[in-house]
């Protein structure tokens, strides 16, 4: 078969995929934004001001992990389906 070349860089594609899209979503600014809330939640009194960014970095990582099941879905079970 073609695809099972050594040399056929489409053999790879459907592996290569999913880890790119998520390194993308995980290099994204939110992990330094979440790392900076975890420390000022975890030291000292917690001023109320910073719920709302606690809230909208829970909402951005909610966004990550929905967005990413249709693409889990398309990439992993789909070529599995056909």
């Amino acid at each position: 078969m073609i695809d099972d070349e050594p040399g056929n860089p489409a053999r790879y594609v459907t592996a290569a995929t999913p880890g790119r899209t998520l390194a993308t979503a995980a290099t994204a600014l939110a992990p330094g934004d979440t790392a900076v809330l975890a420390v000022l939640m975890f030291t000292g009194p917690v001023e109320e001001r910073r719920f709302i960014d606690v809230e909208e970095n829970a909402v951005y990582w909610y966004f990550v992990v929905l967005a990413w099941l249709p693409i889990y879905g398309v990439i992993y079970w789909a070529p599995r389906l056909i």
